[in-house]
Formats: C-alpha cells, sequence, structure tokens
C-alpha cells in the first residue's frame, strides 16, 4: 500500500518542485522517525512552442499541446486520448472508416476497451450507419 506525503521547495521566483513519497521511500530511524530515502521530483520543462510544463520523467510530451490537438467535434472528441490516438494510429479518422470495422476488431485494437462501444455504436446510429456484420469484408491495414 502506498501512502504519498506532498512537500513543496520553493527553486526559483515562481518555480516549484513538487516532491511525491511512497511509503517505501521512508526507513525509521532510531528516534522512531521516518526519514526520506528517495523521492520522484517534478522538473519544470518548456516545449518548443513555449509551453511550461512540469515532468518527473524524461517523457517530453507537452499536456497543452495534447489539449490542442484534441478535436472539438465529432465522435473522436467523445473519446479519452488512449482510445482516440489508437484509432488514429489505425487511420480510423471519421465515423465512415470505423463502420468498415466489426465491434471484435475495433476491440482487438490496443487502446480500445469496452466502455468505448456504445459512444461508437451512438455515433454511428446518428449517422444511420453500423458496425460491419460481415466478414467478407475486410479493412485495409495500415
Amino acid at each position: 500500500m502506498l501512502q504519498f506525503g506532498l512537500g513543496r521547495s520553493l527553486v526559483g521566483e515562481d518555480d516549484f518542485v513538487v516532491h511525491y513519497l511512497s511509503k517505501e521511500s521512508y526507513k525509521p530511524s532510531l528516534g522512531g522517525e521516518m526519514k526520506e530515502q528517495h523521492d520522484h521530483t517534478k522538473i519544470k520543462k518548456t516545449c518548443t512552442f513555449g509551453h511550461s510544463f512540469n515532468k518527473s520523467s524524461d517523457c517530453p510530451t507537452c499536456p497543452t499541446c495534447e489539449k490542442l490537438k484534441e478535436p472539438e467535434s465529432g465522435f473522436l472528441a467523445l473519446l479519452s486520448n488512449p482510445a482516440r490516438n489508437a484509432l488514429l494510429h489505425h487511420g480510423i479518422d471519421t465515423i465512415l472508416k470505423l463502420s468498415n470495422y466489426t465491434e471484435k476488431d475495433i476491440l482487438k485494437i490496443h487502446g480500445i476497451g469496452k466502455a468505448s462501444l456504445p459512444i461508437f455504436r451512438k455515433s454511428l446510429e446518428e449517422q444511420s450507419l453500423t458496425f460491419n456484420h460481415s466478414d467478407e469484408i475486410k479493412p485495409k491495414k495500415k
């Protein structure tokens, strides 16, 4: 079981480093106190577009840029980021392309779960479409 503590230390004028500490990162000392052994420090980064963000890993992904890439409308706007990215990776960027797949085929895509199916069905229904029910027509693979 993990327990998290939150500590802040002033680094620059407006920059804070946030420390997340797990239960395993503390070691009892002789006086019964818990002392910190390891911590995960968030580092302030700036993307190529000038957005500032904090990360505790080497991941270069800017949350602001990711948010700006989200569609404002259409069935892709209703999906979680992992589901949307999975469909886009497979070239499924329109509801018409989605209708070429069976539900079973869509669920085989990494990043798509059963929770997305009601969204897909409703979006298809709104366009008078359905999932492909035939095994004869196979969608083109990327």
